[in-house]
């Protein structure tokens, strides 16, 4: 009765190995197919989906960019001659900045101790804004003198409004 155990066991072991073995060739010729895609992969992040689906998106930031500070230049020009802000500047003239055709803009709007230039691009939901504080060290007081920071581009998804709508504020 032993031996008859022990055969039983022995070929339960058997055909277990057997079995085991089909799957586990099957899972080395998987992971060995794995690791050829990973090593045939070029590394290039310029070519990956994922970077060219932004591409119109970080050139539409780079042009508004561009074009607020080209603006920040002009305004700084005019005060210097006028001793005050303007919100209308000029593609053209002695006070020109530079604009893409894709942004929209720029908006001024001059507030007491700042200037703020606002502008959007066709290619993106997102929005650069640049504002010029004045320099309140100096104390003349007839000619006003601005600092304009860099421009700062943000955008907001449908989600986060959404998600922002739907959370009242404590009170």
């Amino acid at each position: 009765m032993k031996r008859a155990i022990i055969f039983v066991v022995a070929a339960v072991v058997l055909v277990r190995t057997c079995c085991g073995t089909r799957s586990l060739r099957q899972r080395v010729s998987e992971t060995a197919a794995d690791l050829k895609l990973i090593n045939g992969d070029t590394g290039d992040v310029m070519a990956s989906a994922t970077y060219q689906r932004f591409a119109a998106r970080r050139e539409g930031v780079a042009a508004m960019r561009a074009m607020l500070l080209s603006v920040a230049a002009a305004e700084s020009a005019f005060v210097a001659d006028s001793g005050r802000a303007t919100a209308m500047l000029m593609t053209e003239g002695r006070y020109a900045f530079v604009n893409d055709k894709s942004n929209l803009g720029p908006y001024i709007a001059i507030h007491r101790d700042r200037w703020v230039a606002k502008t959007g691009n066709l290619h993106s939901s997102i929005s650069c804004t640049l504002t010029a504080m004045v320099d309140s060290t100096t104390l003349d007081s007839i000619r006003s003198r601005y600092h304009a920071g860099e421009p700062v581009c943000l955008g907001w998804a449908a989600e986060s409004t959404a998600l922002a709508n739907t959370h009242p504020p404590n009170r």
